[in-house]
């Protein structure tokens, strides 16, 4: 049997990222596309300290902003059947191997 060895090699802008959501679906190519998101409160657009009759430090208050959920797209993907049914696979082991994991360590 013949083997191919290979090696990864990370790009100089490689980041791991946090992402809790995606979104996408299937182009004109068939091909399927999928952007993940992080999905947390938006903070607000400043604040304002008061502060005592010395002018010390008395307390921070936000300033008003309209309350909402943003959704930051951190990295998307384009890929073809194949590769999204491999990448399913890979998905699903691991999710099976997580899953034994924390069996395991309710024991």
């Amino acid at each position: 049997m013949n083997k191919l060895a290979g090696i990864y090699n990370y790009k100089d802008d490689y980041e791991l990222k946090y992402v809790n959501g995606a979104m996408g679906g299937t182009n004109g190519a068939g091909e399927i596309y999928i952007n993940f998101y992080l999905e947390h409160a938006n903070a607000p657009d400043g604040f304002s300290v008061e502060l005592d009759e010395n002018g010390k430090y008395k307390s921070e208050q936000p300033s008003e902003s309209v309350t909402a959920v943003k959704r930051e797209i951190v990295a998307g993907l384009v890929m073809n059947l194949a590769t999204a049914e491999a990448i399913i696979s890979w998905i699903q082991t691991n999710i099976d191997v997580a899953k034994q994991f924390k069996v395991e360590q309710a024991k």
